[in-house]
């Protein structure tokens, strides 16, 4: 994929954080350049974010591109503003950058040397890329060449055939196995499989469309189809034909927007964007990004865009041939997805017909208040779902997945166009089933996710039994297996690994919702459970500051360290997509508000309230 975000990392080390920094406007002063010269550098300096690669260890690689990057933006900007003027480059060779920075990087030139000869000056030589793809590496090709070029200089001293050094590493890592063979393996294999197996109309679309860029909501289907069905970065041939099309072009596929500094975001749109009038397009001058020709290599969206031209080509070229074929007609494209309808199985199909009656999905769209749009999307999305995934044997693992995402593009599209005045979800539950199918399969989630995770069977059963004998398969979902699997080799470190966690966990805090719930009655007062019973639950918002903190940092909120409790969180009606604290807390203050309207007279006839809860003045009204 592209990587974005690096340079917003290292953007105070090279022109201030936000606002520009001392050092900088000296520079702009030094070049008798103005302030709004600085912004427009920095707004291309955010473009070039597109194409200078990140890595979690941000090491001197990433640094050196940074910084070359901003001074030959800056050089060629000085030039274009006073062609006749010398620049003087030692004031700015030697900007906000320290002894230790160019100790590093004088190395990184030395190693980057060694490797011209055979990567080539861009790293993009013929050799270099036909032996990445005779391992089936291209879809690595970014770690592979900046493990290499982070690699420290001693070691290349040491080295005297630099490709068979770098072989016996590919060989190390070959995906070779992963290659799939039955789909097709090149672009006019996948051209004439699409064409085949659509129809007129579609083809029709295609003639008539101008070019296809990346955020085109008008291909978002046969984009999605083509990164996932044809296998796209386990077929290097495949990759390369990619990389060597005329439209593995930056300019074919990104127009970028002004930063907006005061909302720290930019905008990056596709293509052809004369449409939108709000912001104005910074110039790129696209033969400065030439060697960052990536596209091919790092992103099966843009792969597939690549395809989709040459698919357009193809049929503008032959449109009257291509006509008279005999289509096949099951090609189903939809506006999220698209998929082969004859390959999602009878029994899938037939789940699906059922769960989308038209009439009562109708009825069940309307009343949560979302668009005809939404309840479509939401569809498309089930359907590509059995479309994409068909391993699972078992019709109830089945059944839940189906619905697991209904339930989960549903929640999307709710959490984010109601964000006020919500509905019970219990119209949704009810008419998904989900609840009970996730109770009935919640076995085989949890082996399922051990098995992930151990990958030894043995191990997984172990873990299994281990957690019953302990009483703590309740907590299988706060174990951080993605983070401690690859350890947990032997029954010994499991037991281990299960001992600490039983001494590190506070079960004392409230492990759910209802808890949560008995707490806040039990510790406050009666008092305040008459102010919460007589208020509007629009006045619970009140509480953040006061109750709401007591939540946040004596539930293991804020912490996160309450895994079992933030899990029944995001399950609450109450629940956003993302949840920050505030929402977390904000989401119990109105489950508790419910919990007391609906149990107020038990709640007074059996509760001895101990008033431990110090959260001074409560006020609801």
């Amino acid at each position: 994929m592209l990587l974005f975000g690096y340079l917003r990392d290292v953007f105070d080390y090279i022109v201030g954080d936000h606002s520009v920094s001392q050092d900088f406007r000296q520079l702009l002063r030094h070049y008798n350049l103005t302030r709004k010269d600085g912004d427009v550098i920095r707004d291309n300096l955010f473009a070039y974010d597109l194409v200078i690669p990140r890595d979690d260890n941000e090491n001197i690689v990433y640094e050196v591109w940074a910084i070359e990057e901003f001074k030959r933006l800056f050089i060629n900007y000085f030039k274009k503003k006073f062609p006749s003027e010398e620049m003087d480059l030692e004031y700015l060779n030697n900007y906000k950058v320290n002894e230790e920075f160019l100790k590093e990087k004088a190395e990184f030139v030395k190693v980057n040397n060694i490797l011209e000869e055979y990567m080539g000056e861009d790293k993009l030589s013929n050799q270099y890329l036909n032996d990445l793809s005779e391992y089936n590496l291209l879809s690595s090709y970014f770690e592979i060449t900046l493990k290499f070029l982070s690699t420290p200089l001693e070691v290349f001293e040491e080295v005297c055939d630099i490709r068979e050094y770098i072989l016996n590493y590919l060989k190390e890592t070959s995906r070779k196995d992963e290659l799939d063979g039955k789909s097709p393996q090149t672009i006019e294999e996948i051209l004439d499989f699409i064409i085949t197996n659509s129809n007129k109309d579609f083809i029709d679309f295609i003639y008539n469309h101008a070019e296809f860029n990346k955020e085109g909501n008008d291909s978002r289907g046969m984009l999605n189809f083509i990164s996932t069905y044809f296998n796209l970065e386990n077929k290097p041939d495949l990759m390369m034909e990619c990389f060597n099309s005329k439209y593995n072009d930056l300019k074919y596929s990104y127009v970028i927007k002004n930063y907006n500094y005061k909302k720290d975001e930019y905008t990056i749109y596709a293509g052809d964007d004369e449409k939108d009038k709000k912001a104005t397009a910074i110039n790129l001058d696209y033969d400065d990004i030439s060697n960052y020709k990536f596209g091919a290599f790092t992103s099966l969206r843009f792969d597939a865009l690549i395809i989709l031209n040459e698919l357009r080509e193809k049929v503008q070229k032959n449109y009257d041939e291509i006509i008279s074929i005999d289509f096949k007609d099951r090609l189903v494209e939809t506006k999220e997805d698209c998929y082969i309808l004859d390959e999602i199985d009878d029994y899938s199909l037939n789940f699906l017909e059922n769960l989308f009656l038209k009439e009562e999905y109708d009825d069940l769209i309307r009343y949560y208040n979302l668009s005809e749009e939404n309840g479509i999307e939401i569809k498309d999305k089930c359907y590509a779902y059995c479309f994409e995934y068909k391993e699972y044997d078992s019709k109830l693992i089945r059944n839940y997945h189906i619905v697991d995402t209904f339930y989960r593009a549903f929640r999307w599209h709710y959490n984010f166009l109601m964000e006020r005045d919500r509905k019970s979800l219990d119209k949704f539950f009810n008419y998904s089933n989900y609840k009970k199918l996730d109770e009935l399969t919640k076995e085989y989630q949890i082996k399922r996710y051990f098995k992930y995770h151990l990958k030894d069977e043995e191990l997984c059963e172990f873990l299994h039994d281990e957690l019953i004998g302990r009483d703590l398969l309740d907590y299988w979902g706060c174990l951080e297996l993605y983070k401690n699997g690859t350890s947990l080799d032997s029954k010994e470190k499991i037991k281990k690994y299960l001992d600490d966690f039983e001494d590190s966990y506070d079960f004392s805090k409230p492990q759910s919702i209802m808890e949560s719930n008995r707490y806040l009655v039990e510790n406050t007062s009666r008092e305040f459970i008459d102010e919460v019973y007589n208020s509007n639950q629009d006045d619970m918002i009140r509480l953040h500051f006061t109750l709401g903190m007591v939540i946040r940092n004596d539930f293991g909120i804020n912490d996160r360290s309450n895994s079992k409790l933030l899990g029944d969180i995001s399950e609450s009606k109450y629940a956003t997509v993302s949840l920050w604290s505030d929402d977390d807390s904000g989401v119990i203050l109105n489950e508790f508000y419910d919990y007391v309207q609906e149990n107020y007279d038990e709640i007074i006839k059996n509760t001895t309230f101990k008033n431990t809860i110090n959260m001074g003045k409560y006020i609801l009204k």
